[in-house]
């Protein structure tokens, strides 16, 4: 018997009672609630809005926002249905019609999270991480006791390029919620990002024991023991997840990367094209498939098809690289460090000869340098490293006010503490070695602070055919600092400032620069590594000649290429495209990039 009138629920009573329901995600009980309340009033606004939610949660996405839109339409001052058609325009990735309603709500009333989740959320799935971070760290603050914050907080920091701030939250999260896989897969990649690869795998085997074969977790690990040099082990313990009927995208395409027989790689292209089938994939996803496929077509001597798919992976991946932007960013440096101004500014007062730099587009042959370096005992390799990067930024946000050109007033305490500070991220690292290298490519950027902090350092940089280099570029999946890749006129644009930076440096600097090109390491090797030994001011040892036997964990994209002797097939493999390069040359030679060599 149902209870009295006066005693059931009032209609804002069940609509509360099933939201909680839904955000407890009990998505059922919540389907009861407003089953009954379209029965009692199915036209009224509450009974629509929770039925609209329920839509939402049950996947008919297309229902649930048009129902939304007609509410908030009805009901422009309910800030609730606006926040609730906000965040289902987030889902739909709808972003550019979210984000406007989410600040405009916020402006209204700032103190509410989940306003400013959603707002994360649609920037961090727009690949906007800084703008993310503000987001949760306000939401955080707002809701200090909650931990809903801390998760999407971490991708945030992740997708924003600070590793160590993701795995900071992240870990503060799991001393309350030690078995939960989302954080602990967002862990993993955080500490992948900082290239501490055995610990990644300590907490992919973390994830497999709380759900054996977890998809994720078991490409992870995969990765993990391809780094170590441990391909075929790698490639076994995907296989039987790989070989199950469900295509998970993480899974192909780590696969991929781990196949060397035809029966395998023709399997593989089979389950790219129905992974890429089903659209209900993420953008990341899906890019990651398609890079996959035209690595494995490549290797079928299927050129034009392959082309196709990594055309198709940067159509979808995203592009910040603003042309005119990193022209003026080039523009504001070379000023910034004249010949002149290197003259006048302050040196450090306790130069070290500890860190040798290696630089150069990516692609371009940095990681077969560091790997004839790092088999030599008085060197440790610690690969791409960012807080040279972070220094920089923090002096241009601090000392600079935001301006590179302000730089000209640095200080010797400045000069000093960075410095310092920079030594003793080494020292973290290892404290025991005389050399450290530091391959991060991208530091070309920043070689005229390196001639400040460390005048006694080595700096080792790395070229290569433009063409090739930028087509290895092109058919690699980059993470958010290289999406000038996604697109062959950006690329061409990028590499011509890169070109038009090292001119400059090449008259201004007195740091020792050795110019390496891969071109004469694939044709003589010893001869040049001898030469980068004997630069560096290392005694001569054999074992940097068998750099491919190396034991140590190895974090890049040319991890494969690493582990066995020099191979000239990827000289001139730009022509195996050449048909397809033209904007590529074009924004070459736009750039004033001499092309000459690459038509011979």
């Amino acid at each position: 018997m149902p209870p009295p009138a006066d005693q059931q629920p009032t209609h804002d009573q069940q609509l509360a009672t099933c939201i909680a329901l839904v955000r407890q995600d009990k998505i059922d009980e919540a389907a009861e609630i407003a089953s009954a309340m379209r029965r009692e009033q199915p036209t009224d606004p509450k009974s629509r809005f929770a039925s609209a939610l329920i839509d939402r949660h049950q996947g008919r996405a297309n229902q649930a926002l048009a129902a939304l839109q007609q509410l908030a339409t009805e009901l422009p001052q309910n800030p609730l249905i606006r926040l609730e058609y906000a965040a289902t325009l987030v889902m739909n990735s709808q972003i550019d019609r979210a984000i406007p309603i989410l600040e405009e709500l916020i402006a209204a009333d700032p103190g509410r999270p989940l306003m400013h989740y959603w707002l994360g959320q649609a920037h961090l799935r727009s690949f906007r991480g800084p703008e993310a971070v503000k987001c949760f760290e306000r939401m955080r603050d707002l809701a200090p006791q909650s931990k809903n914050a801390l998760h999407p907080l971490a991708s945030a920091y992740l997708a924003s390029g600070r590793a160590k701030s993701a795995e900071n939250t992240l870990r503060e999260l799991l001393t309350t919620q030690p078995k939960n896989l989302e954080a602990l897969s967002t862990l993993s990649a955080a500490l992948e990002q900082q290239s501490r690869m055995a610990d990644a795998g300590e907490v992919f085997r973390q994830m497999i024991d709380l759900s054996p074969n977890h998809p994720r977790a078991t490409a992870g690990l995969a990765r993990v023991l391809q780094t170590e040099g441990k391909k075929d082990q790698a490639r076994e313990l995907l296989r039987p997840i790989f070989e199950a009927d469900d295509p998970i995208p993480v899974v192909i395409s780590t696969f991929a990367a781990l196949c060397t027989e035809k029966p395998d790689r023709q399997a593989c292209i089979e389950k790219t094209r129905t992974a890429l089938s089903q659209r209900h994939h993420a953008a990341q996803d899906r890019a990651a498939l398609c890079f996959a496929a035209g690595r494995l077509l490549d290797a079928e001597d299927q050129t034009d098809a392959a082309f196709r798919v990594y055309t198709q992976g940067n159509t979808i991946s995203p592009r910040f690289y603003v042309p005119d932007e990193k022209a003026k960013a080039v523009d504001a440096i070379i000023e910034t460090f004249s010949a002149k101004a290197i003259a006048s500014f302050p040196r450090t007062q306790d130069p070290s000869s500890r860190p040798i730099f290696i630089l150069g587009m990516p692609r371009s042959g940095t990681t077969l340098v560091e790997q004839i370096l790092a088999a030599h005992p008085d060197v440790y390799a610690a690969g791409e490293l960012q807080e040279l990067r972070r220094i920089w930024k923090d002096l241009v946000a601090r000392r600079g006010s935001g301006s590179v050109t302000n730089l000209t007033q640095l200080t010797q305490n400045d000069i000093n503490t960075a410095a310092d500070r920079y030594l003793t991220f080494l020292d973290s690292l290892d404290d025991v070695a005389p050399h450290i290298t530091d391959k991060m490519p991208q530091n070309f950027e920043q070689l005229g602070l390196i001639n400040l902090l460390f005048p006694n350092a080595k700096v080792i940089h790395c070229q290569r055919s433009p063409l090739d280099t930028c087509i290895s570029c092109y058919t690699i999946q980059f993470g958010m600092a290289h999406t000038y890749s996604n697109d062959l006129s950006l690329l061409g644009h990028a590499y011509a400032q890169y070109h038009k930076l090292m001119a400059h440096w090449r008259t201004t600097l007195d740091i020792p620069m050795l110019d390496v090109v891969y071109e004469d390491v694939v044709a003589d090797t010893e001869t040049l590594a001898r030469r980068i030994v004997d630069f560096v001011g290392l005694p001569w040892n054999d074992d940097c000649l068998r750099f491919y036997e190396a034991e140590r964990a190895v974090v890049t994209a040319s991890v494969d290429q690493v582990r066995k002797p020099v191979y000239a097939s990827s000289v001139g493999r730009w022509k195996r495209y050449a048909r397809h390069l033209d904007p590529l040359r074009q924004a070459l030679e736009a750039g004033g990039v001499p092309l000459a060599e690459c038509d011979t």
